[in-house]
């Protein structure tokens, strides 16, 4: 009810502004004098110009339901199949009920596609208004399935906190359950931070519009983040290398956004790592760039899970303590950067290991 009342806002906003000025022109041509016309010194063409130039679809139908104006982004939609039928029943139904009772409609088709209407008939002609409605519709879709996955990933660390915090309180428990089930919430509770944090972190970044890129040498982001993860990968037994061409072209980007990268990486590749493995990072200039591959030799990922890795929330280890976020900061950091991130991982009967590369633009 609430995205009805929203469409059916903004739709009789825009009839209030444009539409006693589309129909002036056609009523104009068909030698009727419109006063809004004469009062403004509006002219016709340059309005049937800027009309044409809409982003949303605008469109006059006959009483045998043709059109006889389409601006351009209704000739688009024109071309799509299945609408129509569902068009010219509203058109009917609005008739029935009378002049100036518009009708609303958000239609899903077979191909996926996703169009909305509002129709309004006059006395002689109807007026349309269309949209192409199937980017927000699944954005849509995708919203709530993340909200139900969120709801959940929240839900189970709150359970087991709620749940060991209980057994500590009572008084009839041995002190080693106590402190065990104390250690338990205290773990749960900082994964649920790890998560609000994350969450708020892509949040952000997904709502900056573009990021304030300087020239910047990758050779120096890329070493600071090895420095900072270099302790603990030695503590695992895991080895660190960077690689790098004698001279690297400076890149244009966010250095803090761009160590987030690695450090998001190259925690993954040692989190996951066993004793005795190695994780490579190597930086080689392309035309126009620098190509980045890190690559470690850990227990990789099962090639089902490959094109979901980097989706939020997405662990391949459900038992795992990670947030599942890492590598979707990774992509959206990436993709401000005008950048995809690639990640291969070998088949089952070959070696082990995970493989990540992105290209980054020249300054």
């Amino acid at each position: 009810m609430t995205a009805v009342s929203l469409h059916t806002l903004v739709f009789t906003l825009l009839l209030l502004i444009i539409a006693v000025a589309l129909l002036a022109v056609f009523l104009d041509r068909w030698r009727f004098r419109d006063p809004l016309l004469q009062n403004t010194g509006a002219q016709p063409e340059p309005l049937a110009r800027a009309l044409d130039a809409a982003p949303f679809g605008l469109a006059l139908l006959d009483a045998a339901n043709s059109f006889v104006y389409s601006n351009s982004y209704a000739r688009r939609l024109q071309g799509s199949s299945g609408w129509q039928q569902a068009l010219a029943q509203d058109v009917a139904s609005a008739r029935v009920r009378g002049v100036y009772e518009p009708v609303y409609r958000l239609l899903n088709l077979p191909d996926g596609q996703t169009v909305s209407w509002w129709l309004c008939p006059l006395p002689r002609l109807t007026l349309l208004f269309l949209a192409d409605v199937t980017e927000q519709t699944r954005l849509q879709k995708r919203s709530q399935a993340f909200l139900g996955t969120l709801s959940h990933e929240l839900r189970t660390p709150l359970t087991a906190v709620l749940a060991h915090l209980d057994i500590a309180r009572k008084q009839t428990i041995d002190e080693p359950t106590r402190q065990e089930s104390l250690s338990i919430a205290y773990q749960e509770m900082v994964r649920l931070a790890h998560l609000v944090q994350g969450m708020v972190q892509l949040g952000r970044l997904e709502m900056s519009a573009e990021l304030e890129k300087q020239p910047l040498d990758l050779l120096m982001v890329a070493e600071t983040a090895v420095t900072q993860l270099l302790p603990g990968a030695e503590t695992k037994g895991i080895t660190l290398s960077l690689e790098a061409a004698a001279a690297l072209p400076l890149i244009s980007g966010d250095a803090d956004k761009l160590k987030q990268v690695f450090l998001n990486v190259l925690d993954n590749s040692v989190k996951y790592g066993r004793a005795g493995d190695h994780v490579s990072i190597c930086l080689t200039p392309e035309t126009d760039g620098v190509r980045v591959t890190i690559q470690d030799t850990g227990p990789g990922i099962p090639p089902e899970h490959l094109p979901r890795v980097a989706e939020r929330l997405y662990r391949v280890n459900q038992d795992s303590q990670g947030s599942g976020l890492g590598l979707a900061i990774v992509a959206e950091i990436l993709h401000l950067h005008g950048a995809r991130l690639e990640i291969e991982s070998p088949t089952a009967n070959e070696k082990t290991g995970v493989t990540l590369s992105f290209f980054l633009s020249g300054a």
